[in-house]
Order: structure tokens, then C-alpha cells, then sequence
């Protein structure tokens, strides 16, 4: 038969150790949540309406370059161009985008290395190439950001450069 010890509390009322126990341990529990929530309520507020935290460190390089206050307010969007490059094939054809930055990401489907080439098209002359992204190690995905202007550019897997999709940068998309 299990024996249960008695305990007395500042109140003079008499209660077992496993209910002490238990109501420690709520205790506990009920801070703990009391402190998580006071933490995500901080951080909330310390988010500013750019989604930057204020506790960030901003570069001297960027706050010594001040930009007009009407560029301020718009935020300069970067435009993703994925380039899936498969064994037999590489996806998509045709791509637009507006001049500006790009993320430039290469998904590799081979499970192999690839090296995804990108050239600038001008008319009259050879194909001036502006990145290179690569994976390594059979990796999935590597990207590149830079900046591109109006014009037409190509891009292939560095291994087939007959299989070729092409990047419009075209200035009146908005």
C-alpha cells in the first residue's frame, strides 16, 4: 500500500505532496507561457513597418548614402527568375521581367553539377556573358542577384548551349 505524507501550507490547510507537486510544476508552466508571450509581444513591437527589427545593425555604407525621400518610401523590389535545368531539357523558354535587380536561381533536376550561363544579346555583336550560377556537391539550387537592363538576354546549362531559354527586359512593365 502507498504511503502519502501530508504537508502543511501557510494557510493551515492540509494537502498531499503530489498535489504540490502538481501545482509547482502548473505554476511553472503558467510562467513560462507568461514570459513567451511577453517575448513575442516585444519583438512584435519592435518590428518596424518595413519589417525590419530596430535592433538591426544598419551599414555606414547605407546610412551615409541617403537616398530622396520619395525613393524612401518604395521599396526596391529584387524579381526572381528560376531557370530548371533537367537532363533532357531547360525550363522556362521565354521569361520577362522589368530592368532592376534579379535573383537569378538555378534549380538543378539532374543530380549532377550544372552551370547555369547567362549572356546579354546585342545586336551585332557577340553574346557578352553577366553571370554564372553553379551548383556543387549534386546541390539543388544556387542563385545569383544582379542587375539587369532593357535588352534581351539568353541563358543555357553550360554543358548544352543549343538548349537555350531567353530573359526580355522589358522597361514598360510596371
Amino acid at each position: 500500500m502507498k504511503t502519502i505524507v501530508a504537508t502543511q501550507t501557510t494557510d493551515g490547510k492540509t494537502v498531499t505532496r503530489r498535489k504540490a507537486i502538481r501545482f509547482a510544476s502548473l505554476l511553472f508552466v503558467g510562467a513560462l507561457g507568461c514570459c513567451a508571450s511577453v517575448a513575442l509581444v516585444t519583438r512584435a513591437h519592435m518590428v518596424r513597418n518595413d519589417g525590419s527589427a530596430l535592433g538591426k545593425l544598419r551599414s555606414t555604407e547605407a546610412s551615409s548614402n541617403m537616398r530622396p525621400a520619395q525613393e524612401k518610401t518604395q521599396k526596391e523590389l529584387t524579381q526572381t527568375v528560376r531557370v530548371f535545368i533537367h537532363p533532357e531539357d531547360i525550363y522556362c523558354d521565354v521569361i520577362t521581367v522589368r530592368p532592376g535587380k534579379i535573383r537569378l536561381v538555378a534549380e538543378n533536376k539532374t543530380q549532377s553539377d550544372v552551370s547555369l550561363v547567362l549572356e546579354r544579346v546585342n545586336p551585332g555583336q557577340s553574346p557578352q556573358t553577366v553571370a554564372q550560377v553553379r551548383t556543387v556537391d549534386r546541390g539543388i539550387r544556387n542563385m545569383h542577384e544582379l542587375t539587369v537592363g532593357a535588352g534581351e538576354y539568353v541563358f543555357y546549362e553550360e554543358s548544352r548551349p543549343q538548349q537555350q531559354g531567353k530573359i526580355i527586359v522589358n522597361p514598360e512593365l510596371h
